[in-house]
């Protein structure tokens, strides 16, 4: 189940703010899901599209990639995942215990973490998809390696975080040859 460990199956590289967690309106023409988490004594908001993790369960149930949770979140990844009614998924890194929340240190520890574990994908040869509101690379060398080796990197609007047409983006990249 969810491909993990199979070198032909790629990884999905999953963040969660801007990505699953909308900052303001997640569209899908319904209204949005909302649940708390908390981190450090501070309690966040989550607020996503009921079908894009629809959407998601249901990839996660197939051995066509592995989702690996690639976040700010990773220390509390287990608030996130109850409160979206997610399983358990891998982690593509780990994070020191002591960064607070919302901090500057921890967005560039995590911004780091992410991008290294993206290279280290592709460097093993499995497949990457990312998907990641503020750490793809725009452009550079670093983005053209990536896409060399068939990435597929969408950087979502933070606002609305993945849309239908991600979606099936997503779908049509997994199962072509």
């Amino acid at each position: 189940m969810n491909g993990a460990g199979r070198p032909d199956v790629p990884v999905w590289l999953l963040d969660v703010d801007g990505v699953l967690n909308a900052r303001s309106r997640p569209g899908w023409s319904a209204a949005p899901a909302q649940r708390y988490a908390h981190a450090n004594g501070l309690r966040f908001k989550l607020r996503w599209s009921p079908a894009l993790l629809t959407e998601v369960r249901n990839l996660i149930g197939t051995d066509t990639v592995e989702i690996r949770w690639a976040t700010s979140w990773v220390p509390h990844i287990d608030q996130v995942a109850r409160a979206m009614a997610l399983p358990d998924l891998p982690l593509a890194f780990t994070l020191p215990s002591n960064l607070a929340a919302a901090t500057d240190e921890l967005h560039e520890a995590t911004e780091a973490a992410k991008r290294a574990a993206a290279l280290d994908t592709v460097e093993s040869g499995r497949r990457l998809l990312w998907t990641d509101d503020d750490a793809i690379w725009p452009s550079g060398p670093e983005r053209e390696h990536l896409e060399a080796a068939g990435a597929l990197l969408i950087a979502p609007d933070e606002r609305h975080g993945l849309q239908p047409e991600d979606v099936a983006a997503i779908r049509a990249w997994l199962n072509a040859p």
